[in-house]
C-alpha cells in the first residue's frame, strides 16, 4: 500500500509520464484503506505522514528549480525571436536605427545652414522613424509573448487557447495539489505532536508515582531488616548471658563440693 497516498496523495502517480520525474510508484491505491489508516495509531500516522513530508519538500525543491529555469529559457528565446524577427525584416537592431536617424537629423541641420534641399534626408528620416516605431513594437511583442508560470515554472505561451491547454496540464496541477497537500500536512503533522504530547503527559505522571511507590517499599524493607537484625542481634546477647550465667553457676558449685569434700 502507498503511504504517500494513505496520507492524501501519490505524487509520483500524478508526474507519471511527465518532465518532473520523480520514481515510479510501484504499491497499490485504494480508497477504501484509508478509513484503516484513519484509525491507526498516532505513532504510526507521524510516521507516515513525516515521509509524506518529505516528498513534498523535494518537490518544493523542484518547482524552484524549474521557475529559475525557465527564466533563463524565456531569456534566450525571447533573444531568438528578436533576432530571427530582425532577419525576417531585413532590419538592425534598434540601435543602429537610432545611430542612422541621429545621423540623418545632422545632415538636414547641415543643409539647413547651408540652404540646400534637405527633402530626400526628411524622408529617409521620417521612413527611419517609421522602422524603429514598428520594430520596436514587434520586439515588445515578441516580449510580451512568453511568461514563466509561478504556479509549475513552465515556460507558456500567452496566447489564449494555450494558457488554458497550460492549465489544463498533468504538471500544473500536479504542482497544484502540491502546494494544497504541503498545508495540510503541515496541519496534521502539528495535531499528532499535540495527541503524542497528550498521551506522554499522563504516563510520565503515572511513572512518577510508581517510581515513589517503589521507593518506599525499599524503605520498608530495609526498616524490617534493621530491626529484624537489631533482634537477632539482642537475642544473642541474652544467650550469651544466660550461658555465661549458667556456667559461673556450675563452677560455683564445683567448688563447694571440693570444700565438703575436704
Amino acid at each position: 500500500m502507498c503511504q504517500h497516498f494513505l496520507c492524501g496523495w501519490c505524487p509520483q502517480r500524478q508526474f507519471a509520464g511527465s518532465k518532473v520525474d520523480i520514481g515510479k510508484c510501484q504499491k497499490t491505491h485504494i480508497e477504501l484503506t484509508r478509513l484503516g489508516f484513519n484509525d491507526a495509531s498516532p505513532r504510526r500516522q507521524m510516521k507516515y505522514y513525516k515521509n509524506y513530508s518529505r516528498i513534498l519538500d523535494k518537490l518544493e525543491n523542484e518547482l524552484s528549480f524549474r521557475i529559475r529555469r525557465s527564466y533563463e529559457r524565456m531569456q534566450i528565446q525571447v533573444q531568438r525571436n528578436v533576432r530571427q524577427r530582425r532577419e525576417r525584416n531585413n532590419i538592425g537592431s534598434l540601435e543602429e536605427i537610432d545611430n542612422k536617424i541621429a545621423k540623418l537629423t545632422k545632415e538636414i541641420e547641415e543643409a539647413k545652414e547651408k540652404e540646400e534641399d534637405a527633402k530626400t534626408l526628411e524622408f529617409q528620416l521620417n521612413s527611419c522613424r517609421k522602422k524603429r516605431l514598428n520594430q520596436a513594437e514587434q520586439e515588445e511583442e515578441v516580449l510580451n509573448s512568453l511568461e514563466v508560470c509561478e504556479v509549475c515554472g513552465g515556460l507558456a505561451d500567452k496566447a489564449l487557447e494555450l494558457i488554458r491547454s497550460h492549465k489544463d496540464g498533468k504538471i500544473h496541477k500536479g504542482f497544484m495539489r502540491m502546494k494544497e497537500e504541503r498545508e495540510i500536512c503541515t496541519r496534521r503533522l502539528k495535531e499528532l505532536r499535540d495527541k503524542l504530547q497528550r498521551s506522554r503527559t499522563p504516563s510520565s505522571s503515572f511513572s512518577s508515582s510508581a517510581s515513589r511507590s517503589r521507593d518506599r517499599r525499599k524503605r520498608k524493607r530495609r526498616k524490617r531488616k534493621r530491626s529484624k537484625s537489631k533482634s537477632s542481634s539482642s537475642s544473642r546477647s541474652s544467650s550469651s548471658s544466660r550461658s555465661s550465667s549458667s556456667s559461673r553457676s556450675r563452677s560455683r558449685s564445683y567448688n563447694e563440693k571440693e570444700k565438703t569434700k575436704k
